[in-house]
């Protein structure tokens, strides 16, 4: 139903993908993301609610090529890739932040000081509220979006176990299952996801970023649900703040799809909420 979006009501922009698909659950997206990371030619835009350096990028106890754990493999990439620069963007809430993290604590000044690395925490927004993007760009030619951050008490098989011994936050505590899902997407898409992390960045103090211009194939993701080429639309949530006007395309978006459906509505999230 292409009428369906409609930009400047419920969506910023629609572009090609050259490539959609659904992963589902962090077993697969963390292994997806992982092997595209590590084919990065020129630029990593990882965007997130929260991040946690200790955490495996993978599945626990799997060998893989470089470091397992996010913080080292981020470092792990820079030096085997000279040429690669790698940002991240997290939500700053005040005295929780990101960087008070004792897990994160060995990577800043690695972080602060590193020629390739660099870590924006974004206090861009109202009291009381917060960023919740989940994006990886990758060379503006492959992207992820979703729900599922690069951190702690995330990871989990479709299978969902009551008692899996895999399922651990680095501490060594278990955690109870856990289900969710992101997206990928490449060719024009993924660009135009990278224009949003730039335009972010901006926002939160981070120099004018221009786009990358990257040939990249796609590699095929384990487990992935592809939809092949398909015109995507993106919206986005934004709040008014400062001289920054409110944005609500997603809502929008959410609305209008429930008004035209005719037999079906399904619906999956982790909350339910009624204002």
């Amino acid at each position: 139903m292409p009428e369906l979006l409609q930009p400047s009501s419920n969506i910023w922009r629609t572009e090609r993908a050259d490539e959609f698909a659904i992963i589902i659950d962090a077993d697969n997206y963390f292994a997806a993301t992982r092997a595209a990371m590590t084919s990065a030619q020129k630029s990593i835009f990882l965007v997130g609610w929260d991040f946690d350096a200790s955490i495996t990028l993978g599945r626990p106890g799997e060998q893989y090529d470089g470091p397992s754990h996010v913080g080292d493999f981020l470092l792990w990439l820079t030096r085997k890739n000279p040429e690669l620069e790698i940002r991240l963007l997290l939500w700053n809430p005040g005295f929780l932040s990101s960087w008070a993290k004792v897990a994160n604590l060995p990577y800043l000044l690695r972080w602060k000081f590193h020629r390739q690395i660099t870590v924006l925490l974004d206090g861009n927004h109202p009291v009381g509220s917060s960023h919740h993007q989940k994006i990886l760009v990758i060379d503006d030619a492959i992207a992820f979006c979703g729900g599922i951050d690069v951190s702690a008490g995330r990871w989990d098989t479709r299978q969902h176990l009551d008692n899996d011994p895999l399922r651990k936050r680095p501490n060594g505590t278990s955690y109870g299952p856990w289900h969710d899902a992101s997206s990928l997407c490449s060719g024009p898409a993924a660009k135009a996801l990278g224009d949003l992390c730039r335009a972010r960045w901006k926002l939160a103090g981070g120099e004018q970023l221009a786009p990358v211009n990257c040939q990249r194939d796609l590699s095929s993701v384990e487990g992935a649900i592809s939809f092949g080429s398909v015109i995507l639309g993106i919206s986005r949530t934004t709040p008014a703040f400062a001289d920054q006007e409110s944005v609500s395309e997603i809502e929008r978006l959410y609305v209008d799809m429930i008004m035209s459906a005719e037999r079906t509505i399904y619906a999956e999230s982790q909350y339910f909420a009624s204002f």
